[in-house]
């Protein structure tokens, strides 16, 4: 049992997981709505299935038993008992809610309704008290519309029953305040004898026996079903005073208000806690919007910000090389037989023009067969590769390694590979050669000196080391001294070292290299989150539990630990390349299509581009990670684009990076500012907000989700302030590009059409045509400070542009 909880003066909101048979007491006026899952509901001695669309309207201590064998997650809203009936007064004992039986009203606009008012409750309430507000009462309106089941009317009912019926209305509607004979009376245009008169033959019952019989009756009920004290429940039902009240109780039920009360408690059966483990309010905001499709709540919702300014000159500048658009990872060499793996490497060329491509498996790919005692190959294949990245103006980096083709579906789970690695090492001394000499006879010396090559060391499927120092180096020896001999400008480097491992690995690696007097051209890394633990802790299936670290910074502290490396070993310091790096090794996560993973590209190529030669993001398009259970346009996917073509906030943040300026002008946590001369400048501001202890703790919890905002901790919004001085004066077009929750965001549209599977060529155009980074576009006069403001929420990107009017 999972418990989220906070509340207000008249409401209270409840999010909880069904992990186990429970059994609950509603506490005020309470709606049960499903978010996921399905459970089967015990409730006044019925039993009923529940399934993620249902949702259901208790009274006050009612008791229900809930079970899931699929952990459904449930909302709870409740009300005040007070509050709710006084809005709803008569119409109250006529108000039902039963998406189970009632198949005739739209749950779906009331579950909307619900998650919108609950939603607020994990905001600041002091700041959105009448927000909060707001939301309740258009939720009680919608209610009153909808669910209050008419009174059916009698058209034979006479003059006289009429005239009882808004005798007993106004009653009804008054007993709380001070009324007498003479007031209704005044109403109902009656003199008080003839008014005595008619509720005696009518009712059998004088008026004030009657406003008392109101009074005690609406006191039984709180009593029964708040906590209020009894001056309160005395005072509120219309009793001049507690002493009254008491009297009137005593006299009706022979017993004290004080003693029922206490009796009743006792008779009451015990209710289970929903105060198990608590989620973080990330976690709540994200299954309510999500799950329930809501429009941005932030949009309307006060949130304190923690306000950024900054004051820059513009004069003072330094280099800022674009490392991020070196290469990009394409994959295994097979990825191009499909159509729209090219058309989709296509598109990201010629928007971002990246000079390298990094292809695995490219040997794999050669046909050998024999004549005569004659070997002979075939290189086609290899060809239509290397010929289509020439018209996209793409030189390949060839990862020569054994590297298996292993597609992390899951955590800890993988697809079986399909190649071989036994006779790998001959098969790479044996073909290497071949190959460089057929591609200098087709392409030419000039075309092939620009081409790279890397070797991987060897890993287990779960990226564990299994090859001593010394065996990398006598590989990497051979395939340095075959590509140099063939190729003396082409650059050769490796080892492909995988940083989750101790940084001593490298560092003995790296020994080595010194010591065999071998030089690479360039030294690669792989980043990714992980902590390997030596020893446990163990899931319950006893597999080894993979830990994300916790420290936002910790990628920059792992390639500032690089270099140090080279520079205690290499007097000539070799390049260093990331040639693989993304937020997590796996697909089937949500995570990679959603605005977090924008956030983290810029946080962590502009924390580490001084430090790197190259840095290569893993990886072009979700066509390369497809599996046969992969339906959905969208499967958690390590690609810039989806398998359909579809960019995600991944891709759009690589665009923001590629139209920042080559000077650096300032940068700070949120922001970096460049420019590409004197009058055009830009500002990338970005809040980066990092996993939750919880999530790093327990990434399996977290299993295949499609809300990825529930991984992270919780950071205030940023209102960030840049002042731009020591620029030309004159009028400036200032262009916003945003990346954030309701724009750029292919996840967000995708469950707002709620996560639809095999979609029409159509709605695939229309999905590409919406999930686009807003845009907007207005003029500013400068004489001699330029002001631009914008407002980030967590994984919010907004790419400022900023141009001088020419004249």
């Amino acid at each position: 049992m999972y418990k989220l909880t906070t509340n207000s003066q008249y409401s209270n909101a409840i999010i909880y997981k069904v992990t186990e048979p429970v059994y609950y007491r509603s506490e005020g006026v309470t709606f049960l709505c499903m978010l996921s899952g399905d459970a089967v509901i015990t409730w006044d001695n019925k039993s009923y299935y529940l399934s993620d669309k249902d949702v259901l309207l208790f009274g006050p201590n009612e008791y229900y038993h809930l079970k899931s064998d699929t952990s459904a997650l449930i909302l709870e809203l409740s009300f005040d008992y007070v509050f709710f009936k006084e809005t709803f007064s008569s119409d109250y004992g006529r108000l039902i809610c039963n998406s189970i039986l009632d198949q005739e009203h739209d749950y779906k606009t009331l579950r909307r309704h619900l998650a919108g008012t609950a939603i607020v409750h994990y905001s600041d309430l002091q700041e959105n008290r009448f927000y909060l507000l707001s939301n309740i009462f258009q939720l009680f309106h919608y209610l009153s519309n909808e669910f209050i089941h008419p009174v059916p009317e009698d058209e034979t009912t006479s003059k006289q029953q009429r005239k009882i019926n808004r005798i007993l209305s106004y009653l009804q509607k008054n007993y709380q305040n001070s009324i007498s004979l003479q007031d209704l009376a005044g109403y109902m245009s009656l003199t008080p004898q003839y008014l005595e008169r008619l509720m005696k033959q009518s009712l059998n019952v004088t008026f004030y026996d009657y406003l008392n019989q109101l009074r005690l009756q609406a006191a039984y009920e709180l009593l029964n079903n708040t906590a209020h004290s009894l001056n309160y429940i005395a005072l509120s039902c219309g009793f001049p005073n507690l002493s009254s009240f008491q009297n009137s109780f005593v006299g009706k039920y022979g017993v004290s208000p004080a003693k029922y009360r206490e009796d009743k408690l006792l008779e009451l059966p015990p209710s289970d806690s929903k105060a198990a483990s608590s989620i973080t309010d990330a976690l709540a905001k994200d299954f309510l919007t999500n799950s329930i499709r809501l429009p941005n709540y932030s949009n309307s919702m006060v949130e304190n910000s923690t306000p950024v300014t900054a004051t820059v000159s513009a004069a003072r500048h330094k280099p800022f090389p674009p490392v991020w658009k070196d290469m990009i990872n394409l994959g295994l060499c097979n990825n191009f037989e499909r159509p729209s793996f090219r058309s989709h490497l296509t598109i990201l060329q010629n928007e971002l023009k990246f000079k390298y491509g990094r292809i695995q498996g490219i040997l794999d790919l050669i046909d050998i067969y024999s004549s005569e005692d004659t070997t002979n190959y075939n290189f086609n294949k290899i060809y239509r590769i290397l010929d289509f990245l020439q018209t996209i103006h793409m030189y390949p980096l060839f990862e020569l390694g054994n590297k298996s083709p292993t597609i992390y579906k899951d955590y800890m789970d993988t697809l079986p590979s399909k190649r071989q690695g036994s006779q790998y090492s001959s098969r790479l001394k044996k073909l290497l050669p071949v190959f460089l000499v057929n591609c200098i006879n087709r392409y030419g010396f000039k075309e092939v000196s620009n081409w790279r090559f890397e070797l991987w060391m060897e890993y287990s499927d779960f990226m564990t080391a299994v090859e001593a120092p010394a065996d990398y180096v006598k590989r990497f020896r051979f395939v340095a001294e075959t590509v140099k001999q063939h190729i003396p400008h082409a650059e050769v480097g490796g080892p492909g070292f995988n940083t989750f491992l101790p940084a001593d690995y490298l560092d003995a690696l790296l020994k080595e290299f010194v010591k065999s007097h071998v030089q690479p051209d360039f030294v690669s890394i792989y980043l990714y989150p992980y902590i390997h633990p030596q020893s446990g802790p163990f899931d319950d299936k006893g597999q080894l539990i993979i830990i994300l670290n916790k420290d936002k910074n910790a990628y920059k502290k792992l390639v500032d630990g690089a270099r140090q490396l080279l520079h205690k070993h290499f007097t000539a310091m070799p390049k260093l390349f990331v040639t693989e790096y993304s937020s997590v090794m796996y697909s089937h996560n949500y995570i990679n299509d959603s605005t977090y993973q924008a956030a983290f590209i810029v946080k962590e190529t502009l924390d580490n581009y001084s430090a790197l030669d190259s840095f290569g993001y893993w990886l072009i398009s979700d066509v390369s990670m497809e599996y046969e259970e992969a339906v959905n346009i969208l499967f958690g996917g390590n690609g810039l684009i989806s398998r359909d073509g579809i960019k995600k906030p991944s891709y759009h943040a690589l665009s923001f990076l590629s139209a920042l300026g080559d000077r650096i002008i300032a940068r700070d946590n949120n922001y970096i500012i460049t420019s590409n001369s004197n009058n055009k400048f830009q500002i990338l501001a970005y809040h980066y907000c990092h996993y939750s202890e919880e999530y790093c703790d327990d990434i399996n919890r977290y299993r295949s989700f499609r809300l990825p905002a529930s991984a992270f901790e919780v950071l205030p919004p940023i209102d960030l302030t840049i002042q731009l001085k020591d620029i030309p004066p004159g009028t400036y077009t200032i262009r916003q590009h945003v990346i954030d929750h309701e724009h750029g965001n292919i996840l967000n549209d995708w469950l707002r059409l709620d996560a639809p599977s095999n979609l029409s060529d159509q709605d695939i155009e229309y999905l590409k045509s919406i999930s686009i980074p807003a845009f907007k576009i207005y003029k500013k006069e400068v004489t001699d400070l330029l002001s631009v403001s914008c407002h980030l929420n967590t994984n919010d990107i907004i790419l400022t542009e900023i141009d001088l009017l020419i004249k």
